[in-house]
């Protein structure tokens, strides 16, 4: 009996996680939100463009909670979010703040590189995915692993700077 409810508990542990990583990764495609995301994600998109960042962020925050993976073909609301925080984060002179900012930036990588993983998120255009090996991407030409890529997300975005230093309170 207790092997029985063992696997029961990991069955709906595993399940509740499967559905938090879905979750994170939403794209707005088909859902009865969709307008409603597209329009946040455009306003909050050129508004970072004009500088305007509180009615960036209010906008992303939006974008941001309908569907994260954007339309599944881009990676923005991950990565302009963590902007957004970067930018909140440098300018923010309470601790408690400068702490939350940082926890909600190294959140959002996690969740970008997991939305990658689990092919929520398409890798970027110029690459296509081998039929012997979904493993291995062609990139110009180049084989390249999807941990490549992943590490090649995380250099752009600069998250290698984010794990070393927030970790270590030297930002």
């Amino acid at each position: 009996m207790k092997v029985q409810l063992f696997i029961c508990a990991t069955i709906v542990y595993l399940s509740a996680a499967v559905v938090s990583v879905n979750a994170q990764c939403d794209t707005w495609i088909g859902k009865p939100t969709q307008s409603d995301a597209e329009n946040a994600h455009t306003i909050y998109r050129q508004s970072l463009k004009s500088n305007e960042f509180e009615l960036a962020f209010e906008n992303w925050q939006t974008a941001y909670k309908l569907a994260p993976a954007a339309d599944g073909n881009r990676d923005y609301h991950y990565t302009d979010g963590i902007e957004i925080y970067k930018q909140k984060l440098s300018k923010a002179t309470d601790e408690k703040l400068k702490q939350e900012y940082g926890e909600t930036i190294m959140r959002l990588y996690d969740e970008a590189i997991s939305c990658y993983k689990s092919k929520s998120i398409k890798v970027k255009v110029d690459t296509e995915v081998d039929s012997d090996d979904e493993d291995e991407l062609i990139s110009n030409g180049n084989v390249v692993s999807l941990t490549e890529t992943l590490a090649a997300m995380a250099v752009h975005t600069g998250v290698s700077h984010y794990t070393t230093n927030w970790r270590t309170q030297k930002l």
